[in-house]
């Protein structure tokens, strides 16, 4: 991928802090304990022109939070609709004395039960409209408020940037915009009306790992609503399968970019690696009795801040033996994985995907791995599931707090779908190349052998060279097609090192090793043998195949 760095010149602030005025007019509070209040707005934005012009709109809702109290209510507009200064008014719970309150317009968003509000900026459709009214947060604090107050008069702070994007050149497909690090795309208010930024989709650590936002399909202006960021980041923008050039710029609040600043955002020529997760197939795979899985469509890749998949199922990051220091960090793009290292505190220090034994040398033994996968403090033996679950790549990266569908096999899942499922046909799995790739091909429950002759089935001893499968008529049409799903010989990651690429493939699951504390089990072949109940070192860098 061809990286182009963009400077944008500096962007003027579109709206200051007005000073801020109170009205000490004074009001009794009625038994019910409501407040009769008015709040006047200066210039602040919420609709917005191309020119940069905003203005209120009827029916516009202003929230009202006190800093002890909580909610309080909202206000709605009673004057100025269509100027860029307007009036609220309504009833509020009474507050204390000298209580901050907190005034916020959220657009169409809808307050929660428990009068919290969470704006997810991960997904936008890009019209300016749309950005304007759904994604805008504006917001006030008068301090020292007292009870007996009735009517406010302040400018309310914008808490995002709005920009423009030409994206014609992507062609079809949604855009996303992502970064490796300093990307915010969720807002969260507390039932106090605390604001504080996150990132949506991806756990926000100390790392600070990235989210994305998705800007609608492609055309030639996209809008969009970027959260303040500590700094610098730099943007990746990708469509489908394309990759586009990088940019480098600060957010900050009240920035907006307007169409004839407008930053042109290219579509390279080269295919993608790698895509958001998929099944391989609707063709299913016994585990258990009475449990069957869809595989997913290629090994699990950490791709500079998320979590994706190859493209294809015999695809690799790495291509050799060697040195790979330069891909598994937080920046890198890399598959093969410590065991437990999806991203979720774990209470070890090693969970995140990019962490390196060598580098806790002093912390752990990093010979063993005891650093990887969950821990309660004394007992290692923990599988991947259950209370632990999150530290499982598919349950949490993909779905954060809500179950995501995805999750690894366990050693007793692995036995029994190389060892003991019935199938159509007899054919559970068969070493081969596939377009050159050594690996192992599993059948699903459904497969005929009129599909595709394969030799030496359901043999551990087997060479890959037993099946020589090309593109795309043995495999494409004849053997995928049918669901087969293939794993290819990845090797194994010690450190920041590979060894055996091309010749063994590695694949954890979700069992700890019940027989010591430094190990976890995995399938683990080559071109002479098979061991489903490998128990290898969890600091090992090992290959994820998913399921649902």
């Amino acid at each position: 991928m061809k990286k182009i760095a963009l400077v944008l010149s500096s962007l003027a602030l579109l709206f200051g802090l007005a000073q801020c005025k109170k009205n000490l007019d004074t009001v009794n509070p009625a038994a019910t304990g409501k407040v009769d209040i008015t709040y006047t707005t200066g210039a602040s934005k919420t609709n917005i022109t191309e020119a940069g012009i905003v203005t209120w709109t009827a029916g516009d809702i202003c929230h009202v939070y006190a800093s002890t109290t909580g909610y309080l209510g909202s206000l709605t507009l009673s004057a100025g609709a269509g100027t860029n200064s307007a009036t609220f008014t309504g009833s509020l719970s009474s507050w204390t004395d000298n209580e901050t309150l907190r005034f916020y317009y959220l657009g169409t968003n809808t307050k929660k039960a428990d009068n919290t509000f969470v704006i997810d900026y991960s997904a936008q459709d890009g019209t300016l409209a749309t950005i304007a009214s759904e994604y805008h947060v504006s917001c006030y604090t008068e301090e020292n408020v007292l009870a007996s107050q009735s009517s406010f008069s302040g400018q309310m702070l914008n808490q995002m940037a709005l920009a423009v994007f030409d994206v014609s050149g992507f062609g079809s497909g949604n855009v996303k915009i992502y970064a490796a690090s300093g990307f915010r795309n969720q807002i969260t208010i507390s039932d106090k009306g605390v604001l504080s930024y996150g990132v949506a989709g991806v756990h926000p650590t100390a790392d600070n790992q990235s989210g994305h936002i998705v800007i609608g399909a492609a055309g030639a202006k996209k809008y969009v609503a970027l959260l303040p960021s500590d700094g610098d980041i730099t943007m990746q923008f990708t469509s489908q399968s394309k990759t586009g050039s990088d940019e480098a710029r600060t957010i900050a609040a009240n920035d907006f970019i307007g169409s004839s600043a407008a930053v042109a955002i290219t579509a390279a020529d080269v295919v993608s690696d790698y895509v958001d997760l998929a099944v391989a197939s609707d063709h299913v795979f016994s585990v258990a009795s009475g449990t069957t899985v869809k595989f997913a469509k290629g090994n699990l890749v950490y791709d500079q801040g998320r979590f994706k998949m190859h493209s294809t199922q015999y695809g690799r990051c790495f291509t050799s033996d060697g040195d790979v220091s330069s891909q598994t960090k937080v920046s890198g793009t890399f598959d093969l994985f410590g065991w437990g290292t999806a991203g979720w505190n774990n209470g070890n220090q090693l969970y995140m995907p990019y962490t390196r034994s060598a580098a806790y040398e002093g912390v752990y033994d990093y010979q063993y791995g005891y650093g990887y996968g969950p821990t309660d403090g004394s007992n290692y033996k923990i599988d991947l599931t259950g209370t632990y679950a999150n530290s499982d790549w598919g349950v949490y990266q993909f779905g954060m707090d809500a179950e995501s569908g995805w999750r690894t096999l366990t050693k007793g899942e692995w036995v029994y779908l190389f060892n003991t499922r019935s199938t159509t046909s007899g054919v559970r799995y068969a070493k081969a190349t596939v377009n050159g790739v050594s690996g192992v091909i599993l059948l699903p429950d459904d497969w005929s052998t009129s599909y595709y002759t394969l030799t030496l089935t359901n043999t551990p001893g087997a060479a890959y060279t037993s099946n020589e499968i090309t593109l795309p008529d043995d495999w494409t049409n004849s053997l995928e097609a049918k669901g087969a799903v293939f794993l290819p010989a990845a090797g194994f990651r010690i450190g920041t090192n590979v060894y055996d690429f091309g010749g063994r493939g590695l694949y954890w699951s979700s069992s700890a090793y019940e027989s010591g504390e430094s190990g976890a089990y995995s399938v683990n072949f080559n071109g002479y043998n098979m061991n489903l109940g490998s128990s290898d070192s969890r600091n090992f860098g090992n290959s994820v195949r998913l399921v649902r």
